[in-house]
């Protein structure tokens, strides 16, 4: 038996503890997660998880920063497959400057901006992005499949708020 766990930073880690417990429970074998092989996936460089009203101290205290922790082997993954398969170009050249960017390989100004080719066009207003990434919309709205290929990613609410076509 495995469990594959990805995206394992966004995680409490009494999440963590609290499988580890009911897998020795269930299992009733006093090993670690019940001698249950469990792989943790996600790149510890991006976001981690997110402790409402906490402070960056209460996120990092909340992480899987668990007891349980110095049992785990790291291993790292060397090649992007999804990257290397991908016929899609630009995907590929994304993939490359985010992990130029994880690695710090990516240069800085002298007012300490980072300097990135561009992988996206922008707009000026959002009238002007959501006919580019919706074009027809008011024909196409009730299209479930067009629909779904397409979206727009807002950091906050109040973003999302002021699109008058929602």
């Amino acid at each position: 038996m495995s469990i594959v766990w990805d995206e394992c930073t966004m995680t409490h880690k009494k999440a963590f503890d609290a499988v580890d417990r009911k897998l020795r429970d269930i299992r009733n074998c006093n090993s670690m997660m019940g001698n249950v092989t469990v792989l943790l996936s996600r790149d510890f460089r991006q976001a981690l998880l997110v402790v409402p009203r906490g402070t960056k101290v209460d996120e990092l205290n909340a992480s899987i920063k668990s007891v349980l922790w110095h049992h785990v082997k790291t291993l790292q993954l060397s090649t992007n497959m999804r990257s290397r398969l991908s016929r899609d170009q630009s995907a590929k050249l994304f993939a490359e400057q985010l992990l130029k960017l994880g690695e710090e390989r990516v240069p800085i100004d002298e007012k300490q901006f980072l300097t990135l080719n561009p992988i996206c066009n922008s707009t000026d207003s959002v009238d002007d992005l959501v006919d580019e990434i919706f074009p027809n919309l008011l024909h196409n709205y009730n299209n479930t499949e067009w629909i779904c290929e397409r979206a727009i990613l807002a950091p906050k609410n109040v973003f999302v708020h002021r699109n008058i076509y929602l």
